[in-house]
């Protein structure tokens, strides 16, 4: 009897660890049975859609955030990346997409689905780990922005020499040109005084 309380309380221990882990990490991290229906999620994933515990636990994780893409169409279930891994028993990353917030809004996100199996082998759901990359989606914007103001420069500035190189021979050219005129009227000139005389 003795052993089997340190057994139950070594158990309570360890999941009241794993639960610290898991509210302490940054990134949001659901639980879905393998009907899709929310079986946990994290506070971190808690804040970023919105939404308490009680209100999406049991309930279908895809259709409270994930059910419409970033340009508005419907995103059906069967097309899903993160039900998809608990139908093949594959990982399955994604980098740009949108989650939906209880209040309407969407965030950009970068997720993993990974299936999980009970003991016998069976996929019994998966557990999807996500991090809201708005953040990073501007840097990055403002990084494309600045390499095409950048290009804009740099062709504005290669148009600029190839304009100059091409003023420089045209002056060169003219300059010829009036050289060779003002010889040809130094020589008319010149005949013209021979003549006089």
């Amino acid at each position: 009897m003795a052993q089997e309380d340190k057994s139950k309380e070594d158990i309570k221990r360890l999941n009241d660890q794993i639960g610290l882990i898991l509210e302490s990490i940054g990134e949001g991290i659901f639980g879905l049975d393998i009907d899709g229906n929310t079986t946990f999620a994290n506070a971190a994933a808690l804040r970023m859609i919105g939404y308490e515990a009680q209100e999406i636990i049991g309930k279908l994780q895809h259709t409270l955030i994930h059910h419409t893409k970033a340009d508005g169409t419907p995103y059906s279930r069967e097309d899903c990346p993160i039900y998809r891994a608990f139908l093949d028993g594959q990982v399955h990353r994604k980098d740009d997409e949108v989650f939906w917030r209880k209040d309407g809004t969407c965030f950009p996100v970068e997720y993993m689905s990974t299936p999980m199996r009970n003991e016998q082998g069976e996929l019994s759901g998966a557990t999807v780990i996500f991090r809201d990359i708005t953040e990073r989606n501007k840097a990055e914007e403002e990084l494309r922005k600045q390499a095409r103001e950048l290009k804009i420069f740099h062709d504005a500035g290669m148009g600029r020499e190839e304009r100059i190189l091409e003023l420089k021979k045209e002056v060169k050219r003219l300059k010829e040109e009036l050289s060779l005129k003002g010889a040809d009227h130094d020589n008319e000139s010149g005949r013209h005084r021979d003549h006089e005389k």
